[in-house]
């Protein structure tokens, strides 16, 4: 037998060899990585956490970064659910009662998913770091680069409501309202029963700012009808009068002044020191009463 063919047959040894040793691309492998993961968020390791992102994270995020955003914010996972195979070497896992602290309040999240790459061992496509960061940008209007920030968390987990949230965000300062709606759609389809109140809310104000008013009222009706199962704990008292206020708008640009009045008092009562609020209130005092019809 020749040379080459030794050195062929020694290759495809080490090639089955090596597949051998590799983790198995099975949804059950999966979650016991993701479960691996999790507590390791838990446990504050920042290293092992970047040890097990998927390489399109890790392109996205340096080592630094990943530590920073678990100092700021910790968390805490009761269990995980079953996972599911969305498409050859991805699984998507759910997440029991998430709990993320963050300058020392905290939001349970009943349940959330956490996709996973299967990269010859299973990885975690993870984003929350620029979820953050986008947001952040956000409020310095930064809006080219809280638009290069929600593209790269797609990219990283396409599943995931958030990033097309920051991404309609993005395209709204943009006035590029067409993609804005549709980025927001992509959003309501990805979200969980817990995050959607997020979304609806969000869509209420972006129907207000198109002067769709009637829509914007349907949106944070179902915003606040969504979120009363999930509050106090996911949903605190001070984002319920902040949709309230929404309401209220709409109600109010629908010349419907009495319902308009009802919400705000609902939010009064929810959060008295609500600066939406106070803005709400001023409007209506300067709109006055709606005019009687013949």
């Amino acid at each position: 037998m020749s040379r080459r063919i030794h050195t062929l047959l020694a290759f495809l040894l080490l090639l089955v060899l090596s597949g051998c040793s590799g983790e198995p691309a099975t949804p059950e492998a999966a979650a016991a990585s993701a479960r691996a993961f999790l507590s390791a968020r838990a446990a504050g390791d920042s290293g092992a956490v970047y040890a097990a992102l998927a390489e399109r994270a890790q392109s996205a995020m340096t080592r630094s970064l990943v530590a920073e955003y678990m100092d700021d914010v910790t968390a805490t996972f009761g269990d995980i659910g079953t996972p599911v195979e969305v498409e050859p070497s991805l699984v998507r896992i759910p997440i029991k009662d998430l709990i993320l602290t963050d300058e020392g309040r905290s939001i349970r999240w009943p349940e959330v998913w956490l996709t996973m790459a299967y990269e010859g061992k299973w990885r975690v496509a993870w984003a929350e770091p620029l979820f953050r960061d986008a947001a952040q940008a956000y409020q310095n209007d930064l809006v080219v680069e809280q638009l290069s920030l929600a593209r790269k968390s797609i990219s990283i987990d396409p599943y995931h409501y958030r990033g097309y949230l920051e991404l309609h965000f993005a395209y709204r300062d943009l006035k590029r309202y067409r993609e804005a709606e549709v980025a927001l759609a992509d959003a309501l389809d990805r979200a969980t029963p817990a995050e959607l109140p997020v979304v609806h809310d969000t869509f209420a104000r972006f129907k207000l700012l198109l002067n769709q008013p009637a829509d914007g009222l349907a949106h944070a009706r179902q915003a606040l009808s969504l979120a009363a199962t999930f509050s106090p704990e996911t949903y605190p008292s001070e984002w319920t009068a902040d949709t309230l206020v929404v309401a209220g708008r709409a109600a109010l640009a629908l010349n419907d002044q009495a319902t308009a009045g009802e919400y705000a008092a609902q939010a009064a009562t929810l959060d008295p020191e609500n600066a939406s609020l106070a803005v709400f209130q001023y409007q209506m005092a300067s709109t006055g009463p709606s005019p009687v019809g013949p």
